[in-house]
């Protein structure tokens, strides 16, 4: 319930027109949520969220709901932050970053185009090819016969040594968010 409070708390101080998002004292949890409200100068996240080892930020989602977004921005930064960790166990991480702008079809398939895809440090592309990349080709959306085009743009930062909004706790991580699933289909 106390968590319920400190994200009600958040995105309250959120909307009321800051122009920096509000992460409350209690909020201390592995997991944090920065609801970064409407961009008014075209610059800021639709939202933001944090793992041990990742930040992963919406810069832009279209023909899909908020609540839809914020799943997709949560999913890739849990399998983000799973990948990190093998890949730092492994001694293969490379603090990173990348932008992904992916197109989704009207059968619900994700693509990427290698130009959309920036990378920084070069020397990073494999763990954004592995652990941004592929989970984000590997999401599923329901079908649609909307003439919209359907896309997201997200921006993900891994490693030791990336900038939280606050020290990362001992607290126990939660349990990856469920990906989106299309319903059934009845013909």
């Amino acid at each position: 319930m106390k968590a319920i409070a400190a994200v009600a708390l958040a995105v309250a101080a959120c909307s009321g027109g800051a122009t920096t998002p509000k992460v409350p004292d209690d909020n201390a949890g592995d997991i944090r949520v920065v609801d970064a409200g409407p961009s008014r100068t075209g610059d800021s996240y639709a939202y933001v969220t944090e793992r041990p080892l990742a930040i992963v930020g919406m810069a832009e989602a279209r023909g899909m709901s908020d609540e839809v977004a914020k799943r997709v921005a949560d999913l890739i930064a849990d399998r983000l932050d799973v990948c990190a960790t093998e890949q730092a166990a492994a001694n293969k991480l490379i603090d990173g970053g990348v932008r992904v702008v992916a197109i989704v079809d009207k059968g619900g398939a994700v693509t990427v185009a290698r130009d959309n895809v920036k990378i920084d440090p070069e020397a990073a592309t494999g763990n954004a090819l592995l652990c941004v990349v592929a989970p984000i080709m590997q999401l599923a959306f329901p079908p649609t016969m909307s003439p919209s085009q359907r896309g997201f743009a997200i921006e993900a930062m891994w490693g030791r040594a990336i900038p939280h909004s606050k020290p990362t706790s001992k607290a126990p991580r939660a349990k990856p968010v469920a990906p989106p699933v299309a319903p059934p289909v009845t013909r």
